[in-house]
């Protein structure tokens, strides 16, 4: 067993300590971004930080929370009875048998970034990310797809994701009709 001397007990302490407070910092740079939808540059200039430091905070912050809350407030359907009540609530609110989502993407038009060239440029003459989103009869989101290059259309941008490489390789639990 080894014997802890009190500075390094008190070190222990304050490294908690000192933790604790760089987590409450870097939620707060997050809440505010979010909030306010102020600029990297403005929260830098307000807390006397770098650009890049709070957006690398933003960013971690944002992935966390995405992490800890995906599971519980959009379940992704993991089971063929998953997707089965999926469609029944389709066929039962709009008379759509079979139909186990519906799925469409949307340009969000951007400032482009930095030294991408054409990536984000699309046919409607602007820069732009897509979002796609698969939902169930009630508009409930089962899938989001945010982030891709805006000259992707919704087929590439269905088939680059996560959920549409599954679909590609016949690994969804789809139920048999």
């Amino acid at each position: 067993m080894e014997v802890h001397t009190e500075s390094h007990l008190l070190s222990i302490c304050v490294g908690i300590r000192w933790h604790q407070y760089l987590l409450n910092f870097c939620t707060l740079f997050a809440s505010r971004f979010i909030s306010t939808e102020d600029s990297f540059c403005s929260i830098a200039v307000s807390f006397c930080m770098g650009v890049s430091i709070v957006q690398e905070i933003i960013h971690d912050v944002g992935q966390a929370i995405w992490e800890e809350l995906c599971p519980e407030v959009m379940p992704a359907p993991q089971t063929a009875a998953d997707w089965r009540h999926i469609a029944d609530g389709f066929e039962r609110c709009w008379q759509f048998p079979h139909c186990c989502g519906a799925l469409d993407g949307k340009y969000c038009i951007i400032q482009a970034p930095q030294n991408t060239g054409s990536l984000h440029w699309n046919y409607k003459r602007s820069f732009s990310i897509t979002l796609m989103a698969l939902v169930d009869s009630r508009y409930k989101y089962i899938m989001v797809d945010i982030g891709a290059a805006g000259f992707e259309g919704d087929s590439n941008t269905f088939k680059n994701s996560a959920f549409g490489m599954k679909f590609l390789c016949d690994e969804i639990p789809f139920p048999p009709y």
